[in-house]
């Protein structure tokens, strides 16, 4: 789950897109909940990645 090999604590990709799509179990949900709360590099990277895929979703169904 949070398998960086420069940050440790850090979420891998895996895990940013499994809890962006709600995919997660809740404890690992708590887990990166507390870890963004206290990792600001980690929280504009999930802004940035929630930001492409709900772009994403919106082409996906032709809203754009």
């Amino acid at each position: 789950m949070f398998k960086n090999p420069f940050r440790k604590q850090c979420p891998d990709d895996e895990t940013v897109a499994c809890y962006i799509d709600g995919l997660l179990s809740e404890a690992d949900k708590v887990r990166v909940d507390r870890h963004l709360s206290a990792c600001s590099d980690c929280r504009e990277a999930f802004a940035i990645h929630r930001e492409v895929a709900d772009r994403e979703g919106v082409e996906e169904f032709g809203v754009v």
